[in-house]
């Protein structure tokens, strides 16, 4: 359901604006649009809000409960759509004149139905029974986030395990030892195991896996609740071959393609901004506007990174007059000219945090 999700809300979106355009057209507020322009304004309403929600961490489960993180991703989302559907109408106002209504509709009804779809999704026919195997330090984890995140779509039945102490997993019930893995699994019919020991029979796995039910190693299970590594219960040769580390190359083209539009469109947006911020460093002292450092990325290749300068130049002392760079600078750990020496490009100055 979850996956489902964008898709979803995409179509009742896109849905909105037809309704709003031809909604006017009829009760005479405006005159009949034709579909080519109602399917542009849905396609650019519904694809930038969807996109906004995503980078904001809207379709992420590990915020799903969190009512003060929700909100301010939301109001991030909001200003972010709204900013590209401004400059949308911008350009074609006479093209666009059924977005600031749309938009309106859609901000309105959004809160209301993503609260019906988070309960559909914590109902019983999408929420997945989960049978936790093992009692050590690894299921505590898993456990924990569980107990701590209620509106994931998960419950867990039970944990298998030759002996547990842990208070942690008191509270479930303890369903036998591992030597009974099998009987347990046919009496619950769990939708998911988390394997969170060593030592279970691997031909029983095989044999679940084949009949469809989803088997997740516990430090997989943790990451992607939390988004982070459990370190401690990785081996080595999990990192190597998990396709996890592998870049995919359609990936990495769509991301790409994406930051060249957004970034291109938040230089045109901020370019005033990015004006007055030159200007005021320029004014506040002498030097350049930009801080230039050499850096490596993928694959070796070795790019410019250009930010406004935090940095200005001070009277040499007798410590600094060698031209050896501040401890306190920010703009570079190692030098004032982004070069990686320790030396800053005029010996007669040195570099000091604004």
């Amino acid at each position: 359901m979850l996956a489902y999700l964008p898709l979803l809300e995409a179509v009742w979106m896109f849905l909105v604006v037809w309704v709003t355009a031809y909604g006017l057209a009829y009760h005479g507020f405006s005159t009949w649009p034709t579909p080519a322009a109602v399917a542009a304004q849905a396609m650019a309403l519904s694809v930038s809000a969807v996109i906004a929600l995503y980078y904001n961490g809207l379709y992420d489960v590990r915020v799903a409960g969190a009512a003060a993180q929700v909100w301010r991703r939301l109001l991030r989302a909001v200003l972010g759509t709204a900013v590209v559907l401004s400059a949308i109408y911008a350009c074609f106002p006479a093209g666009a004149r059924d977005l600031p209504l749309s938009g309106a509709f859609v901000l309105v009804a959004f809160v209301p139905l993503r609260t019906a779809a988070r309960r559909i999704i914590r109902s019983r026919p999408f929420v997945e029974r989960v049978l936790v195997v093992g009692g050590g330090g690894l299921a505590e984890l898993v456990v924990g986030e569980l107990r701590a995140r209620p509106s994931l779509p998960y419950t867990i039945v039970g944990v298998v395990d030759d002996a547990s102490g842990s208070t942690l997993l008191a509270p479930y019930p303890s369903l036998g030892p591992l030597e009974h893995l099998a009987k347990v699994v046919k009496e619950i019919e769990p939708d998911r195991l988390v394997i969170a020991r060593r030592g279970v029979p691997v031909a029983d796995l095989l044999r679940w896996r084949a009949a469809g039910m989803a088997i997740e190693h516990g430090a997989d299970f943790y990451e992607r609740l939390t988004g982070r590594l459990a370190l401690e219960w990785l081996s080595p040769s999990a990192l190597i071959f998990d396709r996890g580390m592998r870049a995919s190359p359609l990936g990495n083209a769509v991301r790409r393609a994406v930051s060249l539009v957004v970034a291109g469109i938040g230089i045109v947006v901020f370019a005033p901004a990015l004006a007055l911020i030159a200007l005021a460093v320029k004014l506040d002292s002498p030097g350049p506007v930009f801080f230039v450092q050499r850096r490596h990325g993928a694959r070796a290749r070795v790019f410019n990174l250009i930010k406004f300068r935090t940095m200005r130049p001070r009277p040499p002392t007798a410590r600094s007059g060698s031209g050896t760079t501040s401890r306190g600078s920010r703009d570079s750990g190692n030098g004032c000219d982004g070069s990686g020496s320790t030396s800053c490009r005029s010996s007669s100055t040195s570099c000091a945090a604004t």
